[in-house]
């Protein structure tokens, strides 16, 4: 009986159960001819949807629930905790932790920045470290996704813009990340921050030489990174080949100064 009992709370606890936002729908016969309009349009207003039964009986009315977001939205909801309720946003550990379940990845698993970006578009300025859910939710039913298996589906589309760092679908996301991680009162990015998600971006193989360009800038002292070093970086992230590389008023003084340590390591 116990272990009956403690399965069934866990299962409670699950961010991934799926519940309707507005209950089962209820109506009496007597409603139904006294007050038909009013009905309809309550059905309407709920998101259902009237149909007709064409065989045993033609004249009775079937009502079915709406393909919508509403139960995706209540579950996306439950995904914050008490902390980020009132202003609906996804910003604590637990709310983070809870949504990245529900999409059915790991917290750090580059796909959630992919889909993240892809969420919040390029029109607005990230806001560091957080995510309205209401731009999710609208997200969601922009792109029909009324169900936790549309949205991990939609999440593996949007992965695969991470294989290649030198394709256009990529600098969305790069940049989109820069936004994310900088200061919440400032302009920069902690060079902590930055190398995370360097990491996160570049791991995998996506660029040879990540270790030695998180290796050289450690080396150099700062504590921050700004804007335009985060973008440039991804310039010669997307060279094919560091031949490529060459020495004019593109290429700002940091990353001549790493062409050179690099030349220097390769001596050694």
């Amino acid at each position: 009986g116990e272990k009956k009992k403690k399965k069934k709370k866990k299962k409670k606890l699950r961010p991934t159960s799926m519940g309707c936002c507005f209950g089962s729908f209820k109506a009496s016969e007597e409603k139904e001819k006294e007050k038909k309009k009013t009905i309809e349009a309550t059905i309407n207003a709920n998101n259902y949807s009237i149909t007709t039964n064409t065989t045993s009986e033609p004249n009775k009315r079937i009502v079915k629930k709406k393909a919508t977001t509403d139960t995706l939205k209540e579950v996306l909801e439950r995904t914050l905790c008490e902390a980020d309720r009132e202003a609906r946003k996804i910003e604590d550990p637990t709310s983070w932790e809870a949504f990245a379940t529900l999409v059915g990845i790991d917290v750090e698993d580059p796909a959630l920045l992919a889909f993240l970006s892809d969420a919040h578009g390029t029109s607005l300025e990230p806001t560091p470290m957080s995510v309205d859910l209401d731009v999710i939710i609208d997200y969601c039913e922009v792109h029909s996704l009324s169900s936790e298996k549309l949205l991990r589906r939609r999440v593996e589309t949007v992965r695969g813009r991470l294989s290649t760092v030198g394709a256009p679908a990529f600098r969305p996301i790069y940049d989109f990340a820069f936004g994310f991680i900088r200061e919440p009162q400032g302009r920069n990015a902690s060079l902590e921050n930055a190398i995370m998600y360097w990491q996160l971006l570049f791991g995998d193989g996506r660029w040879a030489y990540l270790d030695s360009w998180v290796d050289f800038i450690q080396k150099q002292g700062r504590a921050q990174i700004s804007r335009d070093e985060w973008c440039v970086l991804l310039d010669l992230v997307a060279l094919e080949s560091l031949d490529e590389y060459g020495e004019s008023s593109y290429w700002p003084v940091l990353l001549d100064d790493f062409m050179d340590y690099l030349s220097e390591m390769k001596k050694k």
